[in-house]
């Protein structure tokens, strides 16, 4: 059988593939998809009709899947991580607790596609898992009438996007860029909007009621109609102690000057058990030796912070950015690092030119035991003498895929 160029599978999964496209064109022999757990890392499928195919728990990741057509199939926990998907349709297709992290997305279709928490038998686990679209690009694309409970869209550049009519509730959209996004009769009751950009959003109808804008501007958004009671904004915030907040103000000051003004935060040995510093902006701070117990750091920027020593029992760094991190030594067990970017950190040069050097993330000597990595992205980290003790590593990956399950290498 001669196989198209822009198919490009293992060798074993071509005729299905191929078959089902013949079913779908109602052709003799044609048979549905079924392809259940398969391995399809970096894979070629462009401009294929797959519609009501059954992926359940495949890997697409790296993979290139622009233009092709999944609406209707069944693609419950699919990791779809890096992948090219621009305009690619999945409406109404089950999407349930998969993983779009880093994806290219423009113009792609989730019309009616149900994005809620899902949970696979072979993850070893008794959580369900969010659908991830932190740091996707999804320009353009379309989530209208979707169902988005809890999904994570974090640092996601979502501009023009529509999400009209869709269930977005509880979802984490710390630093998204919502410019120009259609938002109209969108449920976002309790999402976390931490410091994203919503320049000339719709919002008509829109239910903000507890939803967390700490950061956010909608002097340019249209918001007839929309509910924002119980809504928490920069102005009725009072969740960190004084005394904490002043360190991290000045801390702002000393980021944006570039060092001129303000004061770096360090917080060596301080108590800050169970604080919320969701959508917080702390690159480069010391947490050195604090009691950081039930921490929430969602959709932070912790770019070089240091957390040396801390007790992070517990804490949730839910794609958190963790870029040349240092958590050398620190307690995390049961923690939380569902979505989060662990990668090296580019040195600059005093001119702020690239020095050619880079800064590992590292949890040299770290107690990880039961930490959750499901989701989260490891590439250039350190974990010699770790502990990962019955830790969820089944899906993380490093961005070279090279990360293993269930071993902690010294470098991955």
């Amino acid at each position: 059988m001669k196989f198209p160029a822009d198919l490009q599978v293992p060798i074993d999964l071509k005729p299905e593939i191929l078959s089902h496209s013949e079913f779908l064109l109602g052709r003799a022999g044609g048979r549905s998809a079924s392809l259940r757990g398969r391995d399809l890392d970096g894979a070629v499928i462009v401009a294929f009709n797959l519609e009501r195919g059954i992926f359940t728990g495949s890997s697409f990741v790296k993979a290139r899947l622009d233009r092709s057509n999944f609406g209707r199939a069944d693609l419950f926990g699919c990791d779809f991580a890096m992948t090219n998907c621009r305009s690619t349709r999945f409406d109404n297709a089950d999407l349930r607790g998969a993983n779009f992290a880093m994806a290219d997305l423009r113009g792609a279709v989730f019309a009616g596609a149900d994005l809620r928490p899902g949970r696979l038998e072979s993850w070893n686990t008794l959580t369900d898992r969010a659908a991830n679209f932190s740091n996707a690009d999804l320009d353009g694309a379309d989530f209208t009438g979707a169902r988005m409970e809890v999904a994570a869209l974090s640092g996601a550049r979502s501009r023009l996007a529509q999400f009209k009519d869709s269930d977005v509730q509880r979802a984490n959209l710390s630093g998204a860029d919502l410019s120009g996004a259609d938002l109209r009769n969108c449920n976002l009751r309790f999402a976390s909007l931490v410091g994203a950009k919503l320049d000339g959003a719709r919002l008509e109808g829109t239910d903000l009621r507890d939803a967390d804008l700490r950061g956010v501007d909608l002097s340019s958004c249209d918001t007839w109609g929309a509910k924002f009671s119980g809504a928490v904004d920069d102005d009725t915030c009072r969740e960190l102690p004084d005394d904490v907040a002043r360190i991290l103000d000045d801390h702002q000051t000393w980021i944006s000057s570039n060092g001129r003004r303000g004061i770096r935060a360090i917080l060596y040995a301080m108590d800050c058990a169970g604080l919320d510093f969701s959508g917080a902006d702390v690159r480069g701070a010391s947490f050195e030796r604090c009691a950081l117990q039930g921490a929430q750091f969602m959709g932070s920027d912790l770019m070089l912070t240091s957390f040396v020593g801390a007790d992070l029992s517990d804490a949730n760094f839910f794609c958190a950015q963790l870029t040349g991190a240092d958590l050398s030594r620190a307690t995390v067990r049961r923690a939380s690092f569902v979505g989060a970017q662990m990668s090296a950190a580019e040195i600059l040069l005093a001119d702020g030119q690239k020095s050619g050097r880079q800064m590992n993330a590292r949890f040299v000597g770290a107690d990880l035991t039961d930490v959750d990595l499901t989701g989260a992205v490891l590439n250039g980290v350190d974990l010699l003498d770790a502990v990962f003790e019955s830790s969820a590593l089944k899906r993380a990956k490093s961005l070279d895929g090279s990360f293993a399950e269930g071993r902690a290498p010294a470098s991955a």
